[in-house]
């Protein structure tokens, strides 16, 4: 994924082939299938994919908390990370901060209807 800035607010650009385009291009096959609800914030997606022109708010990321008296082992701790007003190397180092053992990262977007 790809993005164009505006006033550090980063808008997706899908790289042909690329993850993000692939996830979108399945994506479509169940359109109207994934599981959505309604907020006050609009139409909430579980399971959708990324978008051209959609913007980024947020992302999940992950610090790692470390005792520095070594009484406790390090432990991993999944965050919110707001993407707002940051600049493009802080939003993808909290994307590229999570491993596939920490799970799925969770990307909150904001798509024009």
């Amino acid at each position: 994924m790809q993005t164009g800035c505006t006033q550090h607010n980063y808008r997706a650009e899908l790289i042909p082939n690329g993850n993000a385009d692939r996830a979108a291009r399945v994506n479509k096959l169940f359109e109207g299938k994934s599981s959505s609800r309604e907020s006050k914030y609009g139409r909430i997606i579980y399971g959708g994919g990324v978008n051209v022109g959609d913007l980024l708010l947020a992302t999940t990321a992950v610090n790692v908390e470390v005792d520095l008296f070594g009484l406790r082992a390090p432990r991993r701790i999944i965050t919110f990370f707001d993407a707002e007003n940051r600049t493009w190397a802080e939003t993808m180092g909290a994307i590229r901060s999570s491993f596939v053992a920490d799970g799925p990262v969770t990307l909150v977007l904001e798509r024009e209807s």
